[in-house]
């Protein structure tokens, strides 16, 4: 049971994500220029959640592994770009 469960919650996590990723590409695609950088953070950050999904149930602990959220040198957060206007 426990197994199914944790099987499960990739599956739940991806589909939010995708869809937020399907939003931020229509929206970039239409959005003026001062916007798009915006969208664009919220493209690599959704894609960086997904990497994060996909190698937290691959090495998850349920797996016999487990999973560090550490940083990554020399990688910023995407929110780092942002300025207020």
């Amino acid at each position: 049971m426990k197994s199914m469960l944790l099987d499960a919650l990739p599956m739940n996590s991806k589909t939010p994500l995708t869809s937020i990723k399907a939003a931020a590409s229509s929206i970039l695609d239409e959005a003026p220029p001062a916007q798009q950088e915006l969208v664009t953070v919220i493209e690599e950050e959704t894609d960086r959640l997904d990497s994060l999904v996909t190698e937290n149930h691959s090495h998850g602990p349920h797996r016999g592994g487990g999973t560090s959220f550490a940083e990554e040198p020399g990688k910023r957060c995407g929110t780092d770009r942002i300025r207020p206007s």
